[in-house]
Parts: C-alpha cells; structure tokens; sequence
C-alpha cells in the first residue's frame, strides 16, 4: 500500500509524521480490507487541533458543544463501502482525521496511561471509522492491538 497522509499539527503534539504514518498503516493492515488496499494508493489528512477549534468543529458537525478526542469524516460509512469500491480507482481518498492533543493528554492522564498509547488508540479509532467500521467489538480489538504494538 502507498500510504499518502497531509498531516498539519497547529499544536505541536509530540508525534511527527513518521508516527502517524505508522498508526495508520497498521491499522488500514490488520483491518478486513487490507487486502483491497494492499494495491492502492491511501489518501488521508490528519490535523491537530487546539481545544476549542476542535469544540467548534463538534459543535458544528454534531451538535455537541464540547471538545472531544478525534472526528473522523469522509466518504465510506459503512462496512460494505470499502469492498464495494471499483478496482479501478488506483488511489482512494479515506477522507479527514482531526485530534485534540489536548484532550487526548489529558484523557491518558486520567486513565494511567501513557499519552503515545492513548494518540496510537484514538488514531487507529478514527482511521478504522474513515475504513467504515461502527463502534463494535472487531473495531476495539484492532484499536487495542494497534495501541499495544506501537507505544
């Protein structure tokens, strides 16, 4: 797979490309469809937000005025969308991943955790909603397994 992210952290969260690069190929890898996009070349951006940019794209995209972790938007919801996807198109563009450094460290503080464990979980969870997975248990086993292998 030919991985292509846009990566712009507007808060210098200590990850640099590299380690985004790798959350998100391990997860798109141990997903359902890394066989079909095994050939392909992946499209995805990924930002970092400050705290309140984030609660006004929450609030804007879901009505919840409120900061949160990660939002994850783009054109494949559901399973089925990634298999359904001609072989034509040689790239496929997964759509927007935005974090909240902010949050995400303030989160793994409160659970005990470290703060690269928690951005590899939240990563991998946007990364696996963009691939069309629901919140189900397949989805926090692969988020799990992400976390634990690279932090």
């Amino acid at each position: 797979m030919n991985l292509k992210i846009e990566y712009a952290n507007f808060v210098e969260m200590p990850y640099d490309l590299a380690v985004v690069e790798d959350i998100v190929r391990v997860t798109i890898s141990s997903c359902d469809y890394a066989e079909i996009l095994d050939a392909r070349t992946v499209l995805l951006s990924v930002a970092v937000l400050r705290t309140h940019e984030m609660q006004k794209v929450n609030a804007r995209l879901r009505d919840k005025n409120a900061a949160t972790d990660v939002i994850s938007f783009g054109d494949y919801a559901g399973e089925q969308s990634i298999v359904d996807v001609p072989a034509a198109p040689s790239v496929i563009d997964l759509g927007e991943i935005l974090l909240c450094w902010d949050f995400i460290r303030d989160s793994a503080t409160i659970q005990g955790i470290t703060a690269r464990y928690e951005v590899c979980y939240v990563l991998s969870h946007g990364t696996l909603h963009l691939l069309g997975y629901d919140h189900c248990s397949r989805m926090y086993d692969i988020q799990e397994s992400v976390a634990a292998k690279l932090s």
